[in-house]
């Protein structure tokens, strides 16, 4: 299968400083189609409401969901 046929969706830091971002950038490199599903502008990623996330929407058509244990656990939300 074709870089160009993968789709990857990663939930991570708005920043783009974490593990999930760098392993978007190396798929979009080789070609793949990326998504981020973060915090949204303005919004604390660490007290963003991650039950609010439609991860229906955000992981339609895709092949891979890249997450870490550590982005679960930075707020006092995901404990709930």
């Amino acid at each position: 299968m074709p870089a160009s046929d993968v789709s990857i969706v990663a939930f991570g830091r708005p920043e783009r400083d974490d593990a999930q971002s760098h392993v978007l950038s190396a798929a979009a490199a080789l070609g793949a189609a990326t998504r981020l599903v973060t915090s949204t502008e303005g919004e604390d990623f660490s007290s963003m409401d991650h039950g609010s996330i439609d991860w229906r929407r955000a992981l339609d058509g895709a092949h891979w969901l890249v997450t870490s244990a550590s982005t679960v656990i930075e707020g006092e939300t995901a404990r709930f």
